[in-house]
């Protein structure tokens, strides 16, 4: 499949919600506050004088609570002693204890993306209100839905949490108990990103730059934007440029032979028969398509990456078209087999193109490296694209 790099770049506004991330464990909320604090107190090395001495409550409560803690394992009274120790099971739910809280009050921001629901860093000075949007910038609609990130771990957070933010030196079986909750802001922001190339078909002929992308995992990704492109159809004649300086009198010309032939001359004979040449040429179609976002021209209507048969659109990028729909002298050579023509076009029709393209094909970053041929030859350098596919798919291709 070809993606065409565009002639200039589509600014995007995607849509985000601003997020706090609170990290919860099953387990502490299973004991309780006061079990918590108890746990807490004796985890930090207080004794049973202690917490008697701060909390209000009847010592025959407070016992009452040590005896549950000892009763599911969490601390044990040492033989012959008043002392009470947390035990391994104890010490790594205090551990946890301490993770939890000191990671809530730091109060993580993040951002829930509102086009493919996951979750992402929070960049502040990258996010915008509706009203800051740069003027060029095409805005994309919401499509999550907003109430499944009231549920525990929606879409990808805890994955996102664990390999973003520190949680201490807790094991992989502490981290699997731990749940994340998402508290997001009602009001919608946007980021601000760029479309450098858009999945279309080989071309016949293309005056744009193309490089390969390949498929095999792409089509398994979930979030889609409806990209609604316009193709042309045009007829043209193909005209002679050596006629060019003398249209304005070729009807003068015929009218003359017609009275008199030896009145013109044999130069003027020349042009009268190119110029029927020309005219007979082109009582024939001479059909291309163009495609005015990528300046690609084909033969034969065709078919494009991803096309989609529904009328959904989230992108029209009408206003990045390309006015100059005619090939050069030499992409007609190409086309029709023709030299030394121009084209004039005889008749237009327009056709709409819908693309049903992922989210993370749409946002590729397109960089151009320059290689240098070996060294003591002379001095040329050779263009290449790379596609540098941005997670899930931790991939690169080049051309």
């Amino acid at each position: 499949m070809i993606a065409s790099t565009l002639k200039e770049r589509i600014t995007v506004a995607v849509p985000v919600l601003k997020a706090r991330v609170k990290v919860v464990s099953q387990q502490l909320n299973e004991l309780g506050q006061f079990s918590q604090y108890i746990l807490f107190a004796f985890g930090n090395g207080y004794r049973l004088e202690d917490i008697l001495a701060v909390v209000k409550l009847e010592p025959h409560v407070i016992q009452e609570e040590i005896r549950y803690l000892n009763r599911i394992g969490l601390i044990t009274e040492e033989d012959g002693s008043s002392e009470i120790r947390l035990t391994s099971k104890g010490q790594g739910l205090f551990q946890i204890m301490g993770v939890v809280k000191r990671f809530n009050h730091q109060g993580e921001g993040v951002l829930i993306n509102g086009v493919t629901g996951l979750i992402e860093p929070l960049e502040e000075g990258e996010i915008y209100h509706s009203s800051e949007l740069s003027g060029k910038a095409c805005k994309v609609k919401e499509k999550i839905v907003r109430t499944l990130y009231r549920n525990p771990n929606p879409s990808n957070s805890k994955k996102f949490v664990l390999s973003h933010f520190p949680l201490g030196d807790l094991d992989d079986e502490q981290k699997e108990e731990l749940q994340i909750e998402l508290r997001y802001e009602s009001v919608p922001y946007y980021i601000e990103k760029q479309i450098e190339q858009l999945p279309s078909p080989q071309a016949n002929v293309s005056l744009a730059n193309q490089g390969v992308v390949q498929e095999d995992e792409i089509n398994q990704l979930e979030s889609y934007l409806h990209v609604e492109r316009v193709l042309h159809k045009i007829n043209i004649d193909l005209k002679r440029t050596e006629l060019d300086p003398y249209r304005t009198v070729l009807d003068s010309l015929e009218k003359l032979r017609q009275f008199d032939q030896g009145l013109i001359s044999q130069k003027a004979e020349h042009v009268l028969l190119q110029a029927e040449e020309e005219l007979q040429k082109n009582k024939e179609d001479h059909l291309f398509f163009f495609d005015p976002v990528t300046g690609q021209h084909f033969l034969d209507r065709p078919q494009y990456p991803y096309e989609h048969a529904k009328p959904w659109t989230d992108l029209t990028p009408a206003r990045f078209y390309q006015e100059d729909k005619m090939p050069d002298h030499h992409s007609l050579y190409l086309l029709f087999g023709e030299q030394d023509r121009r084209g004039e076009v005889k008749r237009e029709e327009a056709y709409t193109i819908r693309q049903r393209i992922p989210y993370d094909v749409l946002f590729q970053k397109v960089t151009e490296t320059s290689t240098v041929e070996e060294e003591g030859a002379e001095r040329t350098w050779t263009k290449k694209e790379r596609f540098v596919f941005s997670d899930p798919l931790k991939k690169m291709y080049n051309t």
